[in-house]
């Protein structure tokens, strides 16, 4: 989010000083149209958030880096033991019989 210069902020309440609403929503209203300015020239110049992140991602520095943080699909890696987890896999639990 950019900052609004004083100067440039009273600039830009002189533009809209005709609408008939509180001070207070035009200021909201001008933070905001500003912001989606910024936010477009920021793409404009490949600068955006997004952009930036993206192109970390298409870096081939970190191409090696795509297998992290995923889980395997191999089904051996997949595999649990359920005694040793903890589970109850049999028809018996404390004595009582289970349907």
């Amino acid at each position: 989010m950019s900052l609004i210069s004083t100067q440039d902020m009273e600039q830009y309440r002189q533009c809209v000083d005709s609408i008939d609403v509180p001070d207070d929503l035009k200021d909201d209203v001008i933070r905001i149209v500003f912001n989606i300015v910024c936010s477009f020239v920021d793409q404009a110049f490949g600068i955006h958030s997004a952009q930036l992140s993206l192109k970390d991602r298409a870096n081939p520095c970190f191409s090696g880096r795509s297998g992290h943080a995923k889980i395997a699909s191999d089904p051996q890696g997949e595999a649990v033991s359920l005694e040793i987890e903890g589970a109850i896999n049999t028809q018996k639990y404390i004595g009582h019989d289970l349907p």
